[in-house]
């Protein structure tokens, strides 16, 4: 625990944004209060620098030996590992911190804890937060003469810099569409218009978890290669994908009393649109900051509750599932984010642009990966 904070402050001296906090302003336009509320980070040479703080769980935790046997399960992490809310009511006046750190002892080891505001970082800039700490915490092991500096270090001042990098990184040469602002919204907005005069269901909504799947790597590899020698294309993503929305979407129709008067589900998934712009978004440094986009694909219940009784016979029944996953973060092309950048910079609501509101008939999906980060391959010593 020494050694990491020691780390830590490394980190946070080089980079001092991590010390800020954000605050949410809201705008006033047109003599009326905006229902919108701007995030905004401060920082000053005088903040207090972020504790390693012990934080133990309600429920004791498995030995490391036990969680390395079992694939460390999510449903181990519970939500007090860490002391910051999940959401954050962005009307009131407190200020919440950009970064915070907690670890929990196990017998054999300790369960280490980031906790970062999704807007000043994303999933890849957490990566590059945390291989920044392995580094600077393994250089104690080294002498004077040995320690080097990480290479690729982020610049100080990133998130003050981020519109001019996103600019430049998009930089779309081919002349733009001519295009009213409405029809931009329709492009870039994901809600079902048609659906907003419907009441939200009551149900309780709180957040639950759940062990239902596992994977062989041996299967996914199969399936893959049966489907791409059909002339399909995927990634193991999006075969993951499928076959866990198809199954869900399967047994949330099988228990209910009524079929849901629209006869598709919508499937969001989250698109790091970080590869579309590099090399150009990582100078100078790695790009830190939320590039997550949000593509959206409509399949037919019918088609889903089919591939949700597939087997290893009929992995080419997942075919239509799995290509309009992968052809929907496709488009997340640089031209899509350029635009997409453009017409944030025309409306008064940013939130308009975001997942929108989804089916109240319980059949919809949203999809988060963080699986090829690699938060395992660091080497803190």
């Amino acid at each position: 625990v020494n050694r990491l904070s020691k780390g830590l402050t490394a980190v946070t001296s080089t980079l001092p944004f991590l010390k800020g906090r954000v605050t949410y302003h809201t705008d006033n336009a047109n003599n009326k209060t905006a229902s919108v509320s701007r995030a905004i980070i401060s920082m000053s040479d005088d903040s207090p620098n972020v504790l390693l703080r012990e934080q133990r769980p309600a429920k004791e935790l498995p030995s490391l030996a036990r969680m390395k046997e079992e694939g460390a399960p999510s449903h181990l992490f519970t939500d007090d590992l860490y002391s910051l809310p999940v959401f954050i009511d962005t009307t009131s006046k407190q200020s919440h911190p950009v970064l915070e750190t907690t670890y929990a002892p196990i017998e054999g080891g300790l369960i280490l804890s980031m906790c970062v505001h999704h807007g000043v970082m994303d999933g890849q800039g957490l990566t590059t937060l945390t291989e920044l700490w392995a580094s600077f915490t393994r250089q104690q092991d080294q002498n004077e003469n040995e320690v080097q500096q990480p290479m690729n270090l982020p610049d100080p001042n990133e998130p003050l810099t981020r519109t001019a990098r996103l600019a430049t990184a998009t930089n779309v040469t081919a002349e733009p569409e001519t295009t009213d602002i409405e029809t931009s919204l329709q492009r870039y907005r994901n809600d079902r218009i048609l659906e907003q005069d419907i009441a939200a269901s009551t149900e309780d909504s709180r957040k639950k978890t759940s062990r239902i799947f596992e994977f062989s790597s041996d299967k996914l590899k199969h399936a893959k290669k049966v489907l791409a020698n059909n002339g399909c294309h995927v990634t193991t993503n999006s075969i993951l994908n499928a076959v866990v929305w198809s199954n869900v979407t399967r047994v949330r129709l099988s228990r209910r009393t009524q079929q849901p008067p629209i006869p598709f589900a919508r499937f969001f998934q989250m698109v790091d649109g970080r590869r579309q712009l590099l090399p150009k978004i990582n100078k100078p440094g790695p790009y830190m900051g939320n590039v997550v986009l949000t593509s959206s694909a409509d399949v037919s219940l019918d088609t889903l509750v089919t591939t949700g009784f597939f087997n290893y016979l009929s992995i080419s029944l997942m075919a239509p599932v799995a290509q309009a996953i992968y052809g929907a973060s496709r488009k997340v092309t640089n031209e899509y984010i350029d635009g997409f950048l453009k017409t944030l910079q025309k409306v008064e609501d940013p939130g308009s642009l975001g997942i929108g509101c989804m089916s109240h008939h319980g059949v919809d999906f949203i999809s988060t990966s963080l699986a090829n980060a690699p938060f395992y391959e660091f080497d803190f010593g």
